[in-house]
């Protein structure tokens, strides 16, 4: 990040506030600093080439990703810095443009086809074994991915799809690597906080913390370290989750441009929000 001036304005914009938002309000006011709270979906962002907010950093916390990409462009043309950047969040939003940076950056992620059609889906049994991964290319919490048994369960799932959006009706699929668990680790700046390994429930297969993931902390080594700073500097982040499988080895499997850390505290320890407004006040003073 590069600072631009020696005093700053900080906002921290929001759709709602949740219990990580109150967090970083409260560090912020640790550091003495009071934090302009911006609702993105209640108030008027104007696009117009200013410098207006040329003095302001802002914190993007909106849970809709397109609240978030949007409101970040607004600020942008308006001067402001914006943590992450609208094309960082644009990048991670969608996963397959995501998948695009980390093969750019040389990072492996799980073999891969992409079906923009219910044509091109019914032969990916020639590409790839079954089971597989099915998903869309954008959407969080584990919406919309399958688990995806034969060619029956993925007549099914393109049945039900076609019926939705254009990108919803974009299939991502995959091999199915770590089924049950993943490791989410979180980055600010070229620092990598810690890691965390996330289990799914007994009655699900996915181990995302909203459908009732458990969580431990997960060491850092040097190889883990190395490839989450790569997937972020690969989108252009300065704060990000990133989510890895273990199959015989890692593979980069997500990045989250606007992540949650309340899990990540509870398995960590670590107190993440302290240490992005440290960060983000410390960079942009400089």
């Amino acid at each position: 990040m590069v600072g631009c001036c020696s005093r700053m304005n900080y906002y921290l914009a929001v759709d709602i506030i949740r219990y990580d938002e109150k967090l970083l309000i409260e560090a912020f006011k640790g550091l003495g600093i009071d934090v302009i709270i911006i609702k993105v979906d209640s108030e008027l962002l104007p696009l117009i080439d200013s410098r207006t907010l040329s003095d302001s950093l802002v914190v993007m916390r909106p849970i809709s990703a397109y609240n978030a990409i949007y409101s970040a462009v607004a600020f942008e043309s308006m001067g402001a810095l914006t943590v992450n950047s609208s094309r960082t969040l644009y990048l991670c939003n969608d996963k397959i443009l995501t998948y695009g940076c980390l093969i750019r950056e040389g990072l492996r992620i799980p073999k891969t086809c992409i079906a923009l059609s219910n044509t091109s889906l019914q032969s990916v049994s020639g590409r790839l074994k079954f089971p597989l991964i099915d998903k869309p290319p954008i959407g969080s919490w584990g919406r919309l991915v399958s688990y995806v048994r034969d060619s029956v369960d993925l007549k099914m799932i393109s049945e039900h799809r076609e019926f939705m959006g254009p990108i919803i009706k974009t299939h991502v699929i995959q091999e199915v690597v770590g089924l049950g668990k993943d490791i989410r680790c979180i980055v600010v700046g070229d620092d990598v906080l810690g890691c965390m390994m996330r289990r799914a429930s007994a009655d699900e297969w996915r181990s995302n913390v909203a459908l009732g993931g458990t969580v431990e902390n997960y060491p850092v080594d040097s190889e883990v370290e190395e490839l989450v700073i790569r997937a972020s500097r690969s989108v252009g982040a300065e704060f990000v989750g990133v989510d890895l499988l273990v199959g015989d080895g890692y593979y980069v499997n997500e990045v989250n441009g606007v992540p949650e850390f309340k899990g990540f505290i509870k398995a960590t320890g670590i107190k993440v929000h302290e240490y992005l407004v440290k960060y983000l006040v410390s960079s942009s003073r400089r």
